[in-house]
């Protein structure tokens, strides 16, 4: 999984450049990525499917701002699903990642990064991963978790959106 993670994607998107001055407009927090998406003021020039999910590179041009959405999940499983985001000063060779976002067990469907300032970047990706903690049978009482449990179980690996220009 480390040789995943250092490896750069080829290939990038291309998404108008913000100045330093748009950057400083960016509000690094989970609050910061929310207010952006309510507000309707970012693209998503990146998506990358999971199979049980997907994550989804969102940008804000006017706010100097990139964060990752991780939606769609499977309902009727237990599991957790994790994002973060990657941002690179010379193209994807090198990156620093954010913190994991996780999404708990008990059917949460999506999650988001914190908002993550782009200012002194020129690259940013988003990445996730979905893994089982076991399966969880609604349609039957007395299920024996014992029997049912498929612990550590990862339906994707590590996939990442192409690098994005910003």
């Amino acid at each position: 999984m480390a040789a995943l993670l250092a490896a750069p994607i080829a290939g990038a998107g291309l998404v108008a450049s913000g100045s330093p001055a748009q950057a400083a407009g960016c509000s690094e927090t989970r609050a910061g990525a929310a207010e952006l998406a309510e507000s309707g003021d970012f693209t998503e020039p990146a998506t990358v499917s999971l199979g049980r999910g997907d994550v989804t590179l969102r940008y804000s041009a006017a706010a100097g701002c990139a964060w990752g959405l991780l939606s769609g999940l499977t309902p009727g499983w237990d599991f957790r699903g994790d994002v973060w985001l990657d941002r690179s000063s010379d193209g994807g060779a090198n990156w620093e990642q954010s913190a994991i976002r996780k999404v708990a067990p008990n059917n949460h469907h999506s999650t988001y990064t914190t908002a993550w300032s782009t200012s002194g970047f020129n690259a940013v990706r988003a990445c996730g991963e979905v893994s089982s903690l076991k399966f969880k049978q609604q349609t039957k009482k007395n299920v024996d978790l014992k029997k049912d449990r498929i612990f550590g179980h990862s339906f994707t690996g590590i996939h990442c959106t192409e690098w994005v220009s910003v």
